[in-house]
């Protein structure tokens, strides 16, 4: 299995390489799976907003919560998020995964290391950067992130 990463800004293209990738190597005959280290995350986000009666989409972005909601986890259990992706990667039976919303250098980028993946940074200048976040239907944006 061939494990790729994607990792850079937000709204840098992380999503849109990883969907461009994943067509063009299924084109070519791979089985390719997109698994997000978030997923956990969202699941919470989700639960959160029906809890406060209030509607969501299932990879809709509240940044601000998403934000709150990792590092009260990473507190919790800092090896969670990255252990609970790998389990998800290992159950996978794609030919390539990808991963597009890696943030945290620790511990997350030192296990996907471990497990073999590949890196590669997505960039782009600030102001498109920008331009894309203020496009996006996100509910919160957090625009100067953590990620590596």
């Amino acid at each position: 299995m061939l494990l790729i990463c994607l990792y850079g800004l937000a709204g840098s293209g992380k999503s849109t390489a990883a969907a461009h990738l994943t067509a063009v190597l299924t084109e070519r005959g791979y089985r390719v799976e997109t698994l997000k280290i978030a997923a956990p995350l969202y699941e919470l986000q989700g639960h959160i907003y029906r809890r406060a009666d209030a509607e969501i989409g299932a990879f809709e972005h509240d940044n601000e919560l998403l934000r709150t909601l990792a590092t009260q986890i990473r507190r919790i259990n800092p090896g969670f998020l990255p252990g609970d992706f790998l389990r998800r990667v290992w159950a996978s039976s794609a030919d390539i995964v990808v991963n597009d919303d890696m943030r945290d250098a620790d511990p997350d980028y030192y296990a996907l290391r471990e497990a073999g993946f590949y890196f590669v940074r997505i960039t782009c200048a600030d102001a498109v950067r920008l331009q894309r976040m203020n496009a996006r239907a996100d509910r919160t944006i957090v625009a100067d992130s953590d990620a590596t």
